[in-house]
């Protein structure tokens, strides 16, 4: 998957989710990247008016997945490290 993160994307963004002119104050989307704290993965998340995320890459999910897989090799190294450790 690939992002495009050229000026010219962010232009059609803006436009793509612009105020509609048949509904009155309706404001539009914003888009921003973070840093995921659980998992240290860059998302990028798409906020809606109401301060809700209306759409992030990768998916909740996904992260939890990642960040359980990271964890569960920690342990499988420590293990390995310290029954090494005690038989030395």
């Amino acid at each position: 998957m690939t992002f495009d993160l050229s000026p010219d994307a962010q232009q059609t963004i803006s436009r793509g989710s612009a105020p509609s002119p048949d509904i009155p104050g309706t404001l539009p989307d914003r888009a921003h990247y973070r840093r995921d704290a659980d998992s240290q993965q860059i998302v990028f998340q798409v906020i809606g008016p109401d301060g809700y995320v209306v759409e992030q890459l990768p998916s909740e999910a996904v992260l939890r997945a990642r960040t359980y897989a990271r964890e569960a090799e920690a342990a499988r190294s420590a293990e390995i490290g310290t029954s090494v450790a005690r038989s030395a």
